[in-house]
């Protein structure tokens, strides 16, 4: 029985692997030529430098690092550019990307930036100053709150609905007074109130979470490319109801780039955590906010009707996720 569990395991890993080799030969002949690393134009850190090759397993370098993190609270909210270029790399490689030759070179022309001293919750893409310079920008505080949100997710693990519904309107309500900003200091404080000692104490925990974490900063790459991909940066919506529309499609987009990926599940379960944390901060905050961004609620629904398959071998359904909302208002 043993025997046979190896061999399943050691074909699945070749399948894994054929996969990734598969992945590399069409982004090689959709650019050209092979790239080394991360498959963009650069790779910017506001105060760390970049990493070179991005190349192994999911998110190699950061369960490396846990054992660091757990001595350095701080560094694991603030996250090290090594992550965020892997994580980047890792999408741009999908074959929703490589496969498309218009999206396959957007990838490489395009520069990612990680702005690690700014607390906004926040990304955005854009073609820069002169408008031929695609950029995708994610902000510290994304990172920050995405690893909150995982830290709080392994937490909860053994009863998970139960305790998440406690959880979420808390963390919600310190965002919104927040101004939509968390430092590493600010999302410690709020771990730490959340049974933060038990977390630090186990490096197994921290590894979970780190891993949801990069999946939720996946997502959000994956739906920044989609606004470089398809032109939205390349003009100023007409009204709020074009801007909403055009948010739909990048979530369109990112959905497909998640879905052909081989790290899809933790993609999809990282995605549904976010807009899960970003439904109850908006609902924490007393009122739905009106943005040029569609309600979390609208989203994280859209999310999983997308990524039905994967979603539902996760344990996610449009039904059960209700159990984790806030009663709508």
């Amino acid at each position: 029985m043993a025997a046979d569990w190896e061999a399943r395991l050691e074909q699945r890993e070749a399948e894994l692997d054929a996969m990734l080799d598969d992945v590399d030969d069409r982004l090689a002949a959709a650019l050209g030529e092979k790239q080394p690393g991360i498959p963009t134009r650069g790779f910017r850190s506001s105060s760390m430098p970049a990493a070179g090759d991005s190349t192994g397993e999911w998110s190699a370098v950061t369960l490396q690092m846990a054992g660091l993190f757990v001595n350095d609270r701080d560094a694991y909210f603030a996250g090290t550019a090594p992550e965020m270029q892997q994580i980047c790399a890792y999408v741009l490689s999908a074959p929703h990307v490589t496969g498309n030759a218009q999206y396959a070179l957007m990838a490489q022309q395009a520069s990612f930036v990680y702005d690690s001293a700014n607390p906004l919750i926040n990304a955005y893409a854009t073609h820069g100053q002169s408008g031929q310079d695609p950029e995708i920008h994610v902000f510290g505080g994304a990172l920050a709150f995405a690893r909150l949100c995982g830290a709080l997710r392994v937490l909860c693990e053994n009863d998970a609905r139960q305790k998440l519904n406690a959880l979420w309107p808390v963390v919600g309500r310190a965002v919104i007074e927040a101004g939509g900003n968390l430092t590493p200091a600010g999302a410690g404080a709020l771990l730490s109130a959340q049974g933060g000692d038990r977390f630090w104490s186990d490096e197994a925990l921290v590894r979970k979470a780190v891993a949801h974490a990069a999946g939720m900063i996946g997502g959000i790459i994956a739906h920044e490319l989609g606004h470089l991909a398809l032109g939205h940066t390349l003009g100023r919506a007409a009204n709020l109801e074009v801007s909403r529309n055009q948010e739909r499609e990048a979530d369109s987009f990112a959905s497909s780039v998640i879905s052909t990926s081989v790290f899809s599940d933790p993609l999809v379960e990282g995605m549904i955590l976010w807009e899960l944390a970003w439904t109850w901060s908006q609902q924490s905050g007393g009122r739905e906010v009106a943005t040029t961004h569609p309600l979390s609620r609208e989203r994280l629904l859209d999310f999983i009707r997308a990524n039905e398959t994967v979603a539902r071998g996760l344990g996610v359904t449009l039904e059960n996720i209700e159990e984790l909302l806030p009663v709508s208002r």
